[in-house]
């Protein structure tokens, strides 16, 4: 009986440091992204468009095109087209972003510059297999010629445009 008492008790002390545990790294895990969502750069996200919007348009940065499911095809259908898949809470796309404007700017006569977010619009993203983000693919003519994953560099990247333009 006693050693049934005892028996309890430990289990008892041990499923109380387990659940204590478990709410913690919970805890832990919501002001991470409680965190990330607050994070400020130098850069601000251009406000996020919702699926229904059916025509290209540009962001605040008149060079960059909003890109969702429904007006994606109709815009790389022709021309030289970056197109950048983002998403809000990821790290290195908000890194990414700074670097995708000033393409933007500097190469509007060249290329069309698009971000597409992941989060809003999900059959693009399904089509194209983007598994992780930030990735940009470049299209010709409405067909991928290049895929970059991971954040990259403007040198880098204006070497892949200046290959298709």
């Amino acid at each position: 009986m006693k050693a049934r008492i005892i028996y309890t008790f430990a289990l008892t002390i041990i499923i109380g440091f387990i659940s204590t545990s478990c709410n913690n790294n919970t805890d832990k895990r919501e002001a991470a992204k409680e965190y990330m969502r607050n994070q400020t750069t130098q850069y601000t996200v251009a406000s996020t468009t919702s699926p229904e919007v059916s025509e290209s348009t540009t962001s605040a940065h008149d060079a960059i095109y909003t890109m969702t499911d429904k007006n994606f095809d109709e815009t790389v259908k022709s021309g030289v087209t970056l197109v950048d898949f983002w998403a809000e809470w990821c790290r290195p796309c908000r890194m990414q972003a700074p670097i995708v404007e000033q393409i933007a700017s500097e190469m509007k006569e060249q290329v069309k510059v698009g971000k597409l977010d992941i989060d809003h619009n999900r059959a693009v993203p399904q089509r194209y297999q983007v598994m992780n983000i930030p990735t940009m693919l470049l299209f010709k003519d409405g067909e991928v010629v290049e895929r970059i994953v991971g954040l990259t560099d403007k040198n880098t990247l204006v070497n892949y445009i200046n290959k298709h333009i």
